[in-house]
């Protein structure tokens, strides 16, 4: 908000464009070594191995500072062509070649904080990304204080590196004394995290090409003001993945514990109890943030960004969907057949790239939502029809009717009352929430969608957990 509002949808466009290129190329340095470091921090802790531990985090570093290197030699020696070529702004030239200290400087906070997690740190990890955005946030105003414009976050993302490492590596030393122990084979060490982390790098590749294509489709053929309204639309619907993301998280283990034990039928109950409340429950939110999407957009990024009103909300669907197919897939890998989530990311992917090269060219920021919207809808049905498959039970294809029943009869009330009421947005926004979730809400009970002794029954179980 502080970037888009400052900036003005040209520069911000410009910042997005050129770090959202640098980030794209950035993961495949990374090669899944991250994850590596965790799993194998974390069982070399459990074993009291100190000397691998060591051997374990000096390993992972010299892999990914060469290719970081060679990774930033390349965008420095390339910035000019890609900036007159690709970006077309000359602005874009310094932005890259400030953002090769970035690629390196960066291996120091991402090996920490992959550290912690490994450690069982809990608290330090957790607040590894929130201290790196307050202080993006905060070196950001400072340099727009001082009369800085399109470099400001530029340099505020390089800065940021070496603050989140001076400040982070003090706990580290107290949590495990680095240099009180030897490293031992790098070689060996080596050839056992990449063999690890290879698999979960293709694993997340069409996930990153969904998030990522659109942006550099966007750049290369359209304006820069268009990149720059798309990514403040798509940061701000992509949101809601994290209630799935955190959903998932809780399913995943008791997913595997249940497979563990072949109990097929708890697990095809809770599957079709997370589809049915999960669904009907976030529909509301998301119906209110279409109605008001160019309400929401002008008042949080100006009136420049309501032109990315029907891209928001084709992103918002989109995004629907994503949500309940990431609680599918946190299923699928519990179910131990992570492979099936790999293919159906990558058939994604390449739907999302081919959709992209045909549709952005012409038609700009709608049908780029509209290429990632059709990516994430194949991902939310194909997940859901694998996750029946395994648990061998009914595809909930009549649930979904249900409860898209009850949420058009939602969002026919939540659209119709504000043009009866003659009140600023903020007075007619709550009086229609007060009016038609009630209705809603009804309408859920009357379809069984909701059940009101089902309910009663796990908050009591939830209740005697606590």
């Amino acid at each position: 908000i502080l970037l888009a509002r400052h900036l003005g949808p040209q520069d911000y466009g410009l910042f997005y464009a050129v770090f959202n290129v640098v980030i794209f190329f950035l993961f495949f340095r990374d090669l899944g070594l991250g994850q590596a470091l965790v799993r194998y921090v974390s069982a070399f802790k459990a074993e009291n191995k100190f000397n691998e531990i060591k051997t374990t985090i000096v390993t992972i570093f010299l892999i990914q500072l060469p290719s970081s290197l060679i990774m930033a030699g390349i965008f420095f020696f390339l910035a000019p062509f890609l900036a007159s070529a690709y970006f077309k702004d000359p602005r874009a030239e310094l932005m890259l070649q400030l953002l090769t200290l970035y690629i390196i400087f960066s291996i120091l906070f991402i090996t920490l904080k992959s550290t912690f997690l490994g450690l069982q740190k809990s608290f330090a990890f957790a607040s590894f990304d929130f201290s790196k955005n307050l202080l993006v946030l905060l070196f950001v105003a400072l340099l727009f204080y001082f009369g800085f414009t399109v470099l400001a976050p530029v340099i505020a993302y390089v800065l940021v590196c070496l603050a989140l490492f001076l400040l982070y590596l003090p706990f580290l030393l107290r949590a495990f004394p680095f240099f009180a122990y030897q490293v031992g084979n790098i070689r060996t060490m080596a050839t056992q995290t990449v063999a690890f982390g290879l698999p979960v790098f293709f694993s997340s590749i069409g996930g990153r090409i969904i998030g990522y294509t659109d942006t550099l489709f966007l750049t290369y053929f359209r304006p820069l003001q268009e990149v720059g309204i798309y990514n403040a639309v798509l940061p701000s619907a992509m949101i809601f993945v994290d209630i799935g993301t955190s959903l998932g998280l809780v399913i995943f283990p008791l997913t595997a514990e249940l497979a563990m034990k072949k109990d097929t039928s708890r697990l095809s109950v809770g599957f079709e109890l997370v589809h049915r409340y999960f669904l009907a429950g976030i529909l509301p939110l998301m119906v209110i943030l279409i109605l008001f999407s160019e309400i929401f957009l002008s008042v949080f990024f100006g009136t420049a960004y309501a032109a990315g009103t029907a891209a928001f909300r084709i992103l918002l669907l989109g995004v629907f969907a994503l949500v309940i197919g990431s609680i599918n897939g946190s299923i699928i890998t519990g179910l131990g057949q992570p492979k099936e989530i790999t293919k159906i990311y990558i058939v994604a992917a390449l739907l999302n790239i081919v959709v992209n090269m045909l549709l952005i060219p012409p038609l700009g920021i709608t049908r780029a939502a509209v290429t990632t919207f059709a990516s994430y809808l194949y991902i939310f049905i194909r997940s859901t029809s694998v996750t029946c498959q395994q648990l061998q039970t009914e595809f909930p294809g009549r649930s979904w009717l249900k409860i898209g029943f009850a949420g058009s009869g939602f969002a026919a009330l939540a659209y119709a009352l504000p043009k009866l009421l003659a009140f600023p947005w903020f007075v007619e926004l709550p009086l229609s929430l007060l009016i038609a979730l009630p209705v809603y809400f009804w309408l859920c009970c009357a379809l069984k969608i909701f059940q009101l002794p089902e309910i009663k029954r796990y908050a009591q179980l939830v209740f005697k957990q606590e």
